[in-house]
């Protein structure tokens, strides 16, 4: 079995191009000895005025303090969906309670930083998931089939979500989910809802009801992800660093084809995948805080 290789990128939505507003998804991932590793996606909230600021301190945040789990379960094996609800509940407060300080000291409404965030926990065995908000996640078993991994938050309205920073924490059953798959796997993936229209199907009509109802079916597209696994793998064979690839990543989620050009929501796409010929581990994709 090879290693997990990872790419990712955040790219600008057209709407936030032609108003000039800065990109609000932020990413990171972080790899360790023997595939064990770390994958993370947030996405600002539109409506808040320094959501930019909240998804990238996240991020980072998010990846410093889940590398503790990460080292520990490395090395004690822990696959345990009860026991990975409680640590990893203690890491998402650990981090927002880091984002009220930052905003402290920064002079910052905390209101004003929302985000989203998914949190990806990974060994070549085990995939440990949990998210705040909306956006989506899935993994690739070896029989090339692609099974999501999260089921985003959608409340009362259509958009409306919640964030980090919402009223969030005395009921966190109904807006923290966790989850734990146990199993094999060859490829996983956590996306920004702006990648959704080409990545994803859902939001159709029910079929077995007469009445307009809307399903989310959840269901990642293999026709999107297979291809481009298989694209950078050549990428990784023809000798392209990961910084190159990357930027190619980057390229892609920002003028792809006509369909991503236009999306006018900002798109992150961070996904991982064995890669035979890959032998080395990542260097982590983050910037210190």
């Amino acid at each position: 079995m090879g290693q997990f290789y990872t790419i990712g990128a955040s790219a600008q939505g057209k709407g936030h191009i032609i108003n000039n507003i800065p990109c609000q998804d932020a990413h990171a991932y972080k790899r360790i000895e023997n595939n064990w590793g770390l994958m993370v996606v947030c996405d600002g909230a539109g409506s808040c005025e320094n959501s930019q600021i909240g998804s990238d301190f996240i991020s980072k945040a998010a990846i410093k303090n889940f590398s503790v789990l990460l080292e520990y379960y490395s090395k004690a094996s822990v696959a345990n969906a009860e026991i990975w609800r409680r640590d990893s509940l203690k890491i998402i407060k650990q981090t927002k309670d880091d984002l009220v300080v930052y905003c402290i000291d920064n002079d910052i409404d905390f209101k004003s930083v929302g985000s989203t965030l998914i949190v990806l926990l990974y060994s070549k065995n085990n995939l440990y998931t949990i998210h705040i908000g909306d956006g989506r996640a899935a993994y690739r078993t070896t029989d090339l089939e692609w099974h999501p991994a999260i089921e985003p938050y959608s409340g009362e309205y259509v958009g409306e979500t919640v964030f980090i920073t919402s009223n969030i924490w005395e009921d966190t059953d109904k807006y923290i989910e966790t989850n734990f798959y146990e199993g094999d796997f060859d490829a996983f993936t956590a996306i920004s809802d702006g990648a959704e229209s080409f990545t994803w199907e859902y939001n159709i009509q029910d079929p077995e009801c007469e009445e307009f109802k809307v399903l989310d079916t959840n269901k990642p597209f293999a026709a999107f992800f297979n291809p481009n696994i298989s694209f950078v793998k050549k990428l990784i064979t023809d000798g392209l660093d990961n910084e190159e690839i990357n930027k190619k990543w980057l390229q892609y989620l920002s003028n792809g084809n006509e369909r991503i050009e236009n999306e006018p929501d900002d798109r992150t796409i961070v996904l991982s995948f064995i890669a035979p010929k890959f032998d080395t581990v990542d260097e982590a994709h983050i910037e210190e805080l």
